[in-house]
């Protein structure tokens, strides 16, 4: 009965051994698309802007565009 026990424990811990590393690169792996998405960001925003011609694409374009126009202006008009 004991070497039945043993036997049962050693396989149970080689399964970890061997597949927990595998379940872990898996998990892992979910977790580099959001890095790869977080890295995109950082890449957008270190190049230099470019000024888009033509109207903008949808409203939320539209909106930050005045945004943008809104604030160079006050802060042109708020310079000594």
């Amino acid at each position: 009965m004991f070497a039945v026990l043993f036997l049962s424990s050693l396989a149970a811990l080689l399964f970890v051994y061997v597949c927990l590393p595998a379940i872990w690169v898996v998990i892992m792996a979910g977790d580099d698309a959001l890095d790869a998405h977080e890295a995109g960001y950082m890449m957008v925003s270190s190049r230099n802007p470019f000024r888009e011609s033509g109207p903008p694409a949808n409203m939320a374009k539209l909106i930050l565009l005045r945004q943008k126009v809104w604030t160079l202006r006050s802060n042109a008009a708020n310079r000594p």
